[in-house]
């Protein structure tokens, strides 16, 4: 009992902090690498003890769920944080092991479902006893026959703002765009207050380099995580202002203030980014069906 309480503490812990709208700060990549063990783990302690941990029923399950669905915009991973800007990944594992503890879970369908490093490496490892060979293997036949016929998920119109973390999604037939308030700092923080992301045929118009190399310096200090040295982390290498010369600063005081939002809009004072007081900075982006104003 006393090495179960420690876990699932440990698994709490994990949940508390993803925002309380189901936003994992770190970004897409970081909510697979940690919440995909998550599940590993409830799925192992299911088999073993016939139950499902209690944490899995946290509404942040479902409501993270939804967000890692609704974070797949033009068939690309919206890359806030240090994420890797690459197309999507397949991350069919994680989902048939939610299948396999929640029958009622709908397995998300998009544009081109390929199978990523990751499952190279879980198809190679014991992750596969824990979820079985035949289920797995429908689902990557599944996704092979989807890429070959190039069977395209049904175009939708999606719009989202998710108040806590201040992301703010957009996704039609014509393009795909994504922005963030926030702080910055953040988990694996950058400097990118109001940095937005616009994706036309699963290409990035707009977007920035995702993470730097992970070396010592990345993370050793914030002069140098921020500064020239640093270039990826920094505000200069996102697509948000330079004022007078100044880039925005690190701190949990370095924020966003949401001033409006609508189904297709959203508006922020990012001011503060930079550590002015008594000013305002109002940047609004507005989706039209066809163009995107700024």
């Amino acid at each position: 009992p006393l090495i179960k309480d420690r876990i699932f503490g440990l698994c709490r812990d994990y949940l508390n902090g993803i925002h309380s709208d189901g936003v994992c700060e770190e970004g897409a990549g970081y909510w697979n690498y940690g919440f995909a063990y998550l599940v590993y783990f409830a799925d192992i302690f299911n088999q073993k003890f016939g139950e499902i941990p209690d944490f899995m029923f946290d509404k942040k399950i479902k409501l993270t769920l939804e967000y890692h669905k609704n974070s797949i915009i033009g068939n690309r991973l919206i890359q806030f944080a240090d994420v890797d800007p690459y197309s999507v990944k397949d991350y069919s594992i994680c989902e048939l092991t939610i299948k396999k503890l929640f029958k009622d879970y709908e397995l998300p369908k998009y544009d081109f479902y390929s199978c990523s490093d990751f499952n190279e490496y879980a198809l190679g490892s014991r992750v596969i006893d824990q979820i079985g060979a035949s289920v797995l293997g429908a689902r990557v036949i599944d996704s092979i026959g989807r890429f070959e016929t190039t069977e395209k998920a049904t175009s939708r119109y999606f719009s989202k703002f998710y108040e806590d973390s201040q992301v703010f999604l957009y996704d039609s037939k014509n393009y795909s765009f994504a922005t963030k308030g926030g702080h910055n700092h953040e988990m694996h923080n950058h400097n990118d207050i109001g940095s937005f992301y616009l994706i036309k045929n699963d290409k990035r118009i707009i977007a920035d380099f995702g993470r730097g190399e992970y070396t010592w310096e990345y993370f050793n200090s914030e002069k140098e995580r921020y500064g020239d040295k640093i270039f990826v982390c920094g505000s200069q290498s996102h697509s948000v202002p330079i004022i007078d010369g100044e880039f925005q600063k690190f701190g949990w005081n370095k924020k966003a203030k949401c001033i409006d939002y609508t189904n297709n809009s959203v508006k922020f004072d990012i001011i503060k980014a930079y550590g002015i007081e008594d000013a305002t900075l109002t940047v609004e982006y507005v989706c039209n069906e066809n163009n995107l104003k700024i």
